[in-house]
């Protein structure tokens, strides 16, 4: 009967692990939404449909994104962002490839159930190898660790009211990318 017991048990546990995983939308660093690190604008759009907004980034790099007009005598840029609304997905391409992607979706999240919504504190426990570091004004818990150029990462961003440099709250934004440096650090907060 223990035996039996066990067992049970251990199947129990190893199908709520492959339920989450199956149901994981957030893989840390590598995507979000089933949408890749690298997968092409074609790729985004096959599976994805149309975005809500679709716009080219003006000036050099990290020159400012926006719906608007370029600024005289800018050349054009190979930063490109789309925006699903109904999916709260944001996909910003570069030179044509998914360079990062951002949700505040309380519906995403990865294999272990963190996402929007999630304490920080809680996140910090289940990805205890992570490091604090900035992210367009506010502060996250970057994974593997602070970013590295050229380096895939997911960082979870947390809410401080009145303190948006102190990490804290709850986790507001992830984004899963490749860090191309700070030249073309231009994410979809500070376009």
């Amino acid at each position: 009967m223990r035996l039996a017991c066990t067992t049970s048990v251990v199947w129990f546990a190893a199908c709520l692990a492959a339920v989450g995983y199956a149901d994981a939308r957030i893989v840390v660093n590598k995507s979000i939404d089933g949408v890749s690190i690298g997968a092409s604008m074609a790729a985004v759009h096959h599976l994805l449909g149309k975005p809500n907004d679709n716009y080219s980034c003006t000036g050099a790099a990290p020159g400012p994104c926006g719906p608007g007009e370029p600024e005289p005598g800018s050349k054009p840029s190979a930063e490109r962002f789309w925006n699903y609304t109904r999916r709260h997905l944001d996909v910003f391409f570069f030179h044509g490839r998914v360079q990062a992607l951002t949700t505040m979706s309380s519906r995403e999240r990865t294999s272990r159930g963190i996402g929007p919504g999630v304490s920080v504190a809680h996140t910090k426990q289940v990805y205890p190898r992570g490091a604090v570091a900035p992210f367009s004004g506010a502060q996250g818990w970057w994974l593997p660790g602070p970013p590295q150029r050229n380096a895939l990462f997911t960082v979870f961003v947390g809410t401080s009211p009145n303190r948006p440099t102190k990490l804290g709250g709850n986790v507001a934004i992830v984004e899963v990318g490749r860090w191309l440096g700070d030249a073309y650090g231009c994410d979809f907060w500070d376009c």
